[in-house]
């Protein structure tokens, strides 16, 4: 196998890993997220102790936390994956074959 055929077959999976990864932050079922929603407001509204109501406002921000440190490290890791894509890209667009050199300089 070529160095060329290597790098792309390299390049290709990362970008298919990076569009597999990706598509898992798409809302498909935009309905049920907003169900979910409304069932977390409505049991709010239905508590009487408002203990529990901080405890789970700080439960959720700390979750909110962590979802956030979670989507900054995936992303991070996509850029650097990025940049070796683009570093493979670059190796092989100067990589290309150079024309023979006796085409170019026999006359017409």
């Amino acid at each position: 196998m070529s160095f060329k055929l290597i790098l792309h077959l390299i390049s290709f999976t990362i970008l298919v890993w990076l569009l597999v990864s990706s598509s898992s932050q798409i809302t498909v079922l935009a309905t049920k997220n907003r169900y979910l929603i409304n069932l977390e407001k409505q049991s709010i509204d239905n508590s009487n102790n408002i203990d529990s109501v901080k405890a789970r406002a700080k439960s959720q921000i700390d979750q909110m936390f962590r979802n956030f440190e979670d989507d900054s490290n995936r992303a991070i890791k996509k850029s650097w994956l990025i940049l070796f894509v683009l570093i493979i890209q670059a190796a092989l667009l100067f990589s290309t074959p150079k024309a023979r050199q006796h085409e170019f300089n026999s006359p017409l």
